[in-house]
């Protein structure tokens, strides 16, 4: 038993070292159910729980793994692809910066184009690859569960004559950012051009850039200049980080080994600064509060908290603002409840249920709306009593 949990230590540790992401979420999906339960978790969080991972594996669920939903990263799947097909993708300057091999010859890639990529964009290469490389073209996108290594595939179909299960097994993990990824890059920027500022700020991003006309020398207040220019514009925290990796000067030399870090940080930083001024309209300041996460959430008719897994603003689909919410509520939660919401920056506000997409043993998905006239009820010490305060170690 002891060796077979250090080959499963092992086989996990390579993925996620490879793939190098500070944010991961884990997806343990019931092949009876068709019910997939999510958590998001940092790397060292997910060996801690490897042996519950193992116990639910034994019982017939699938374990998945993707970079934590809002995390900025570089990393493109590339699902049922043969062994042909990866040496292709080798010697075209594409190696994967690890491969899994799902059940015999067939492999998952994660291949890494850059440090960061904005979402718009590694989901046109994921198509792209999937094209190219005769992978399946239904597992393309900027979000994309694959296996994790060291577990059993529970699919029928992969169990032997002895009833014994294929085990996912991680073939190489070098985590390196592939040869031609710039250049895949560039080919998707030509198709999606989304790193250039919107008209409505480029006023703003040349103001941005004054703040630091003396500065000659201080890039990293340029680029912080930059990313209020940006924040300004009314881009988001993950398109701003990705047009510093992309555009900041010398960035591969000034910040080698945390360039993806240092952006997130940058990016983020300067939504907080652009959100606090005067007249920036309310919708806009209500994003800036959530954007480091939904911390707590309680439920004003059973006066229960939810233990937040997920939470970040969104347009929802009548095109006002609100929230999207899973975590686990000892109660069922219905249309029309109201909740209080706080973040991680200490912001409380109101929101209303409009949906609920999912309530099962798994955990509550709630989709609300921002309540501006419940957001004064709820910043009362009072209303907050008893919410839960969940921490979390992903970014927005």
């Amino acid at each position: 038993m002891a060796k077979s949990e250090d080959l499963t230590k092992t086989a996990a540790w390579r993925q996620i070292s490879a793939m190098g992401c500070r944010a991961l979420e884990v997806g343990i999906r019931n092949g009876d159910r068709g019910l997939m339960m999510r958590r998001q978790w940092t790397p060292s969080e997910v060996l801690h729980f490897l042996p519950w991972l193992k116990s639910r594996n034994a019982r017939g669920a699938d374990i998945y793994i993707q970079p934590a939903p809002d995390l900025m990263h570089g990393l493109v799947l590339v699902d049922d692809l043969s062994r042909q097909a990866i040496a292709k993708l080798v010697a075209d300057g594409l190696a994967p910066a690890c491969t899994v091999e799902t059940s015999r010859a067939n492999f998952q890639v994660w291949v890494k184009i850059a440090p960061l990529v904005l979402p718009a964009l590694r989901t046109v290469i994921a198509r792209r690859l999937a094209r190219d490389y005769e992978g399946d073209p239904a597992s393309v996108g900027a979000a994309h569960f694959g296996r994790l290594a060291g577990f059993t595939n529970c699919k029928p179909q992969r169990v032997d004559d002895e009833g014994r299960r294929s085990f996912v097994l991680c073939r190489t993990w070098d985590g390196a950012v592939a040869p031609a990824g710039a250049q895949m890059l560039a080919w998707a920027v030509r198709q999606q051009a989304f790193l250039s500022p919107a008209p409505a700020g480029r006023a703003a991003c040349a103001a941005g850039r004054s703040v630091c006309a003396g500065a000659t020398g201080d890039q990293s207040r340029a680029d912080f200049a930059r990313a209020c220019g940006l924040a300004g514009a009314g881009r988001g925290i993950a398109e701003i980080a990705a047009a510093l990796a992309a555009e900041s000067p010398q960035i591969a030399e000034r910040k080698r080994g945390h360039i993806g870090d240092y952006c997130q940080r940058t990016a983020e930083a300067a939504m907080r600064a652009v959100t606090t001024r005067v007249g920036r309209s309310r919708d806009d300041r209500r994003i800036g509060a959530v954007c480091a996460g939904i911390e707590a959430v309680l439920v004003h008719n059973s006066e229960a908290g939810m233990k937040i897994y997920e939470g970040h603003p969104a347009h929802l689909d009548d095109g006002s603002w609100g929230v999207k919410v899973e975590g686990d509520s000892h109660e069922a939660i219905a249309v029309g409840d109201r909740l209080t919401v706080k973040s991680k920056a200490g912001k409380k506000w109101g929101a209303t249920v409009t949906r609920v997409v999912d309530h099962n043993d798994y955990g509550t998905r709630v989709e609300a709306k921002n309540d501006p006239k419940a957001a004064a009820a709820s910043a009362s010490p009072s209303s907050t009593a008893g919410a839960p305060s969940v921490s979390q170690d992903s970014p927005c």
